[in-house]
């Protein structure tokens, strides 16, 4: 006679055989989402850095002087005030522009976290600029720009 069907300690392996299968590919999925959550935030605060440091940019490069007496350049927290009336600087963790006689708005999202920002005034004999260094979510950056009226 035939036998059909599966014995009980073969029928409690296969379950022990998948439940251990299905355990790590939950995990993975679990560990792969939670991956996909960090370098969604990670790359939106650098996106949100990079378009903060493009507007600063391109405010310096339209102006043709910085406002030495009202800025505080080469410590941290910096505060850079052009001739054009634009003012950067930080509130607490936050960076801020105002721009003339205008309210302060933050020119990142308040989740980036600004840890320090350094303005350093940069000059040649043919050209001046102005170097930022800032430091967000633990991460350093740079950039520097050129004045308009020194070149």
């Amino acid at each position: 006679m035939k036998k059909r069907g599966f014995t009980l300690p073969e029928v409690l392996v296969y379950l022990a055989i998948f439940a251990l299968i299905s355990g790590v590919a939950l995990s993975s999925l679990v560990a792969m989402g939670r991956a996909l959550t960090t370098l969604r935030t990670s790359r939106g605060t650098t996106d949100a850095t990079l378009i903060a440091f493009e507007r600063m940019t391109r405010a310096i490069q339209d102006a043709n002087s910085i406002t030495v007496a009202q800025s505080t350049l080469g410590t941290n927290p910096g505060k850079l005030v052009l001739d054009t009336g634009i003012q950067f600087y930080l509130t607490g963790t936050t960076l801020m522009v105002q721009e003339s006689t205008g309210a302060a708005v933050p020119l990142a999202p308040t989740d980036v976290v600004f840890s320090n920002l350094v303005f350093r005034s940069v000059a040649t004999t043919l050209s001046q600029g102005v170097k930022i260094e800032a430091t967000v979510g633990g991460k350093p950056m740079y950039v520097t720009a050129v004045l308009r009226g020194s070149y």
